[in-house]
């Protein structure tokens, strides 16, 4: 249990391979010709962390994700459910990163 916020690991048996997902956004603005309003979507991607295993870019996108986790602060990590198991990931798209 995470003592900062109460909540359990996402990866009690901690097998993050098995449950851990990667999920990326990509928003995008459009002005509707006919009305001129602008269309907001956002077009989510969720996959599994052995997908990005397979990646051929995995190292440089393993990285990436890895700093990206790094960098939120406690609130942030409260925020999406991961302050018990940042370090977890970290270090598997540390492993990652160096394949």
């Amino acid at each position: 249990i995470d003592r900062a916020t109460n909540r359990p690991s996402r990866f009690p048996d901690g097998d993050i391979d098995a449950h851990a997902f990667i999920r990326v956004e990509r928003q995008t603005l459009r002005k509707l010709p006919v009305s001129r309003d602008i269309l907001f979507t956002i077009r989510i991607h969720l996959d599994p962390l052995a997908v990005l295993a397979r990646h051929p870019d995995r190292a440089k996108l393993a990285a990436s994700f890895a700093a990206q986790l790094e960098a939120l602060d406690l609130a942030q990590l409260d925020y999406k459910g991961l302050t018990s198991d940042r370090d977890r990931l970290v270090d598997r798209l540390g492993v990652l990163a160096l394949s």
